[in-house]
């Protein structure tokens, strides 16, 4: 006890005596005004920009709707806190922003252009990620010291503000930025590429969730999509006979159709994990069949028409379907890179569901834990293609013609019948063209799920954007017709009970779940279907799901069980309800180390750390990203904080 007593008198007196002036910089620190004065001291200081921008290790925590995997995230285990809500970061903005603060120190005006478009760049990709992700958050444009209480404690700008200033960030950065083709470097065409995305997410947001304003940033989507397509000289990747798999099976990125990509090495230990977890089984990170579904048969036709297809077995099922699909998932026929034996997809081994991705997966040398260099896609043109198709189809559906044009780029590389009449480029007979503006929506979006799946989160935010958890979008439009002509009661309940939900995210949950059990291919429609909360106790509100199997086959129906609850269990984030669960030891020993003032990321081992066999490798998730850039030399002075 008295030497537990002793350090904690020890700590407070070090606490007392140290220094509370949080603007004063480190003494072995070289001061900003006397930095930023050379090309060279610019280049030093936005390298580290690139270290902001997400890596293939990423790509494992963007849970869709289309993939699963076998490691929940905290939303779904219920652990979120503040300390672990990483998103809310401002540290990237500050290092930013002290650039723009003192880059004025250099004389040289044509060096500073190129990297103050660099880091107007930056700071739109930074304000767009938020705005994604909390909709409203507080602009700053400069750097904040620990004494402006005024500027720390500011209410949120509005989201239409903050999109305003990205776009106007953006515009600097396409003007200022080179026109070099470099797919490992920010140029004027990755910023393009963000402003076609970015523009077209905001438009389509404020569309789709009744916010208003929204045609003007669906022009300046389209303008900047035909802008990059016109003028900067790319092209579709084509080599080979299985185009799609090879631009995601290589060590570089093809500088015709990467606008931007995230470099890997061997020689420099920077590697990522993405192929260990599909080849080794690591995350068991696995398609859905609902995703699967989505893949037209060879012929354009829809797989989900055929008579039957629900009774398929995995081989009929993948049998004769777009070249994607095989190109994608482990399918009959496969052969990894570097062997020439056929892969046997075993449907158990490394996936939750059967459908174990390739994408991704180089030769056999790359399988293992933290082992790829394969490079990692942030940008590429055929997103420009259909970011433009979509954006024109939303704000202009009349100008079929032009829409058709870059769906059909992306389906001939792909090689499935492009929309027209007669033959195709391939050779294959065209299929008549989408009738009105919604089926041309529904034909971009298939395009996109398809085309981008596994790629950095295009398919959340695409989610999120369109308002689309399909099944609740006609719900809620007939809730929110309702409301506007006065109508407050549930009038799918004869008793006249006041409807809330749409106004609390646990009956619109409850909603939710209904609906989905409704459409449901293995629920009995003829039997009592319903989903009720009981009485509240000490481990939250509980609801009970009230349904039938139609498949009364044992193993079919735990099947179809665990398939619900594993929905469910994904699901609910979405709408901010977490499980309850009983604190472990783990999360007191967290807790602890927590309020030690440990990073939560230091806690990955603790107590699993302690269990693992001897010699297994510490997952790549748990170690710290190591830059492919050499650190500067002299060391660039840090921000104050």
């Amino acid at each position: 006890m008295k030497k537990y007593l002793y350090i904690f008198c020890t700590l407070t007196g070090a606490a007392l005596m140290g220094c509370t002036d949080l603007d004063l910089i480190p003494e072995d620190t070289m001061a900003p005004e006397n930095y930023f004065s050379s090309e060279e001291e610019l280049r030093l200081w936005t390298n580290s920009y690139y270290g902001m921008l997400p890596g293939a290790d990423d790509l494992n925590d963007i849970c869709a709707d289309d993939v699963i995997k076998n490691i929940l995230d905290n939303e779904i285990l219920g652990n979120r806190t503040p300390g672990t809500e990483k998103a809310w970061d401002w540290e990237d903005l500050r290092v930013i922003n002290t650039y723009f603060q003192w880059c004025k120190n250099c004389d040289d005006v044509n060096a500073r252009n190129h990297y103050d478009g660099f880091s107007h760049f930056m700071r739109a990709y930074f304000y767009f990620t938020k705005v994604q992700r909390y909709g409203d958050v507080p602009y700053y444009d400069e750097v904040i010291g620990s004494k402006d209480n005024e500027l720390l404690y500011k209410p949120r700008d509005s989201r239409k503000y903050v999109m305003q200033k990205v776009m106007e960030d953006l515009d600097q950065a396409i003007s200022m930025l080179p026109e070099t083709k470099t797919p490992y470097e920010v140029n004027k065409w990755t910023a393009l590429a963000l402003k076609s995305r970015a523009a077209l997410f905001e438009g389509t947001f404020r569309k789709y969730h009744n916010l208003g304003d929204w045609e003007e940033m669906l022009k300046q989507s389209a303008a900047a999509s035909l802008e990059l397509i016109q003028k900067g000289g790319f092209s579709l990747y084509k080599t080979g006979s299985t185009p799609y798999r090879d631009l995601f099976a290589r060590l570089d990125a093809p500088a015709e159709e990467i606008i931007l990509g995230r470099r890997y090495s061997t020689e420099l230990s920077v590697l990522h994990n993405s192929q260990c977890n599909s080849m080794t089984g690591n995350q068991r990170v696995s398609f859905t069949k609902r995703f699967v579904d989505h893949y037209l048969m060879a012929d354009g036709s829809r797989y989900t028409d055929k008579p039957g297809h629900e009774k398929n077995e995995f081989v009929a099922e993948v049998t004769g379907r777009d070249p994607r699909l095989s190109q994608t998932i482990l399918t009959p026929g496969y052969v990894q890179k570097g062997t020439t034996k056929e892969m046997i997809n075993t449907l158990s081994k490394y996936t939750l569901t059967g459908y174990q991705y390739i994408k991704y997966v180089m030769e056999p040398q790359y399988d293992q834990s933290n082992k790829s260099p394969m490079y990692f896609p942030l940008f590429r043109l055929a997103e420009v293609y259909l970011n433009y198709a979509e954006a024109l189809n939303e704000w202009a559906p009349e100008q079929t013609d032009e829409i058709l044009k870059y769906v059909n780029l992306v389906r001939e590389r792909a090689g499935i019948p492009q929309y027209g009449t007669g033959k195709d480029s391939n050779g294959l007979d065209k299929i008549p063209a989408p009738a009105d503006q919604t089926a041309m929506r529904e034909a971009i979006r298939r395009e996109r799920r398809v085309e981008f799946n596994c790629e950095y989160a295009i398919r959340f935010d695409d989610i999120r954007r369109w308002k689309q958890i399909d099944i609740l979008r006609d719900f809620i439009e007939k809730k929110e017709s309702q409301q506007q002509k006065g109508i407050v009661e549930n009038t799918e309940n004869s008793a006249g009970l006041v409807n809330g939900t749409i106004e609390t995210n646990l009956g619109l949950f409850r909603a939710y779940m209904a609906l989905y059990l409704q459409q449901h291919k293995f629920i009995n429609d003829q039997l009592t279907l319903m989903v009720r909360t009981l009485d509240p106790n000490d481990n939250g509100l509980p609801l009970q799901l009230y349904c039938f199997s139609a498949n009364k086959n044992w193993v079919s129906y735990e099947s179809i069980q665990a398939e619900i609850f594993e929905h469910y269990a994904a699901i609910m984030p979405r709408f901010g309800l977490y499980p309850f669960q009983n604190p472990s030891g783990r999360d007191y020993i967290n807790s602890a180390l927590l309020t030690a003032g440990h990073n939560p990321d230091e806690l990955w081992g603790i107590p699993w750390g302690t269990m693992k066999e001897k010699n297994t490798e510490v997952p790549s998730s748990a170690k710290p990203e190591v830059s492919a850039t050499p650190p500067p030399k002299p060391i660039p002075p840090i921000p104050p904080k």
